[in-house]
């Protein structure tokens, strides 16, 4: 928090569960702008978005703000998908009567690409779940970081439940070979891993199975081409 101090901004450290602390943070605010995070290693991690963003929303109400701005994910319109879908429900259930309310869904980080690179090395290989020829959306946090700060400083009113999707290129994974074969000057390909695979993993390292696979859920069913 001192960055952010030396910067101009005012740190409250406190529980994202604990309404009567974010109501008295939030007091006099124009706008709030709303991250909940939780881990995979957790395994009531769905609970946690609930328990938060059920405070977030009722500390909001009680201190009077009235623009909200939320990070969402991409794939949030499936119910089964992560565990933003029922926090945007109990957003859209509840603060109807605010001027505005803007759901930011960024697409694939880029820096999840940096969990490729012992692989890169060792075999020339980048794993993931989505199909060779398909198209595919990334991200880069700076391209987030502005998205948020403009919707954060010149709240719209006429922008009720808007769904804002923030994403930086697409490329399919042939584009994706090209681009890592000519950055590190060898031959990298691409191998789609089915997603009970990379669940196996996940779990492997310790992380609980019933978040992980709600997140990995994007990949099965066709939730992923829809969302794109």
């Amino acid at each position: 928090s001192s960055d952010l101090e030396a910067a101009g901004a005012k740190s409250a450290i406190g529980e994202n569960s604990d309404k009567d602390f974010l109501a008295k943070t939030f007091e006099g605010a124009d706008c709030v702008f709303i991250l909940l995070m939780s881990s995979l290693f957790n395994t009531d991690c769905d609970k946690d978005f609930i328990v938060g963003i059920n405070a977030s929303i009722d500390a909001i109400l009680e201190s009077g703000v009235k623009n909200v701005v939320y990070w969402s994910s991409i794939g949030a319109d499936e119910p089964e998908v992560g565990f933003h879908y029922p926090c945007e429900q109990a957003i859209r259930q509840k603060l109807g009567g605010l001027n505005s309310v803007i759901f930011v869904r960024p697409s694939n980080f880029y820096s999840n690409f940096e969990n490729n690179i012992a692989t890169i090395k060792s075999d020339g290989k980048i794993y993931g779940n989505i199909p060779k020829e398909a198209v595919q959306r990334y991200v880069h946090p700076d391209d987030i970081a502005e998205a948020c700060y403009n919707l954060i400083l010149t709240p719209n009113p006429s922008e009720k439940f808007k769904i804002f999707d923030v994403n930086s290129d697409k490329v399919d994974s042939f584009q994706l070979e090209k681009f890592f074969s000519e950055a590190v000057g060898k031959k990298v390909e691409y191998v789609c891993v089915p997603v009970e695979v990379t669940i196996d993993v996940m779990t492997g390292f310790g992380m609980a199975k019933n978040p992980v696979s709600k997140v990995m859920s994007f990949y099965k069913d066709g939730a992923f081409e829809r969302a794109i």
